[in-house]
């Protein structure tokens, strides 16, 4: 059976801008892409993504035309995502629990939903539940699945 991975949108984001992990954030992509692994996030994914690629363009980092591309490329790679409406009472119970924001524990409840893996590139977010949650990873120690 092919392993549910929950990711957010922190490893997304280092799929088009480099920056620390992003290599570990690849491997993850090219696992999905060879089926070694399904992907699967709330859809709040896509509004997060491209509000850092809004970022991005509002911070010159990008060009405008960059930006567009950036969010077809985005759109292109049709991540699964899972409507937030069935997820939202164990989310909220989970910002309760855990003092997290709703956006974090969408992903988290997603996960425990699905019996799936977490993978998140927040080191405060991972750091501040690992002990508490055994379904969550550090994208810097994701193992490629696909070698």
């Amino acid at each position: 059976m092919i392993p549910f991975v929950i990711i957010d949108s922190n490893v997304v984001a280092k799929w088009f801008f480099p920056e620390v992990l992003t290599e570990k954030a690849l491997a993850l992509r090219k696992d999905w892409q060879v089926g070694a692994i399904e992907l699967i996030a709330p859809e709040l994914l896509l509004l997060e993504v491209s509000h850092v690629i809004s970022q991005k363009k509002r911070t010159h980092f990008i060009t405008p035309d960059e930006s567009r591309t950036t969010l077809q490329n985005l759109l292109f790679l049709d991540i699964p995502t899972v409507a937030i409406y069935p997820l939202l009472a164990t989310a909220h119970e989970m910002t309760i629990v855990f003092e997290l924001t709703l956006d974090d524990a969408l992903y988290l409840a997603l996960a425990q939903e699905l019996g799936g893996k977490f993978i998140t590139a927040d080191p405060w977010l991972y750091h501040s539940l690992r002990l508490k949650i055994d379904f969550i990873e550090f994208l810097e120690n994701y193992k490629s699945m696909a070698q």
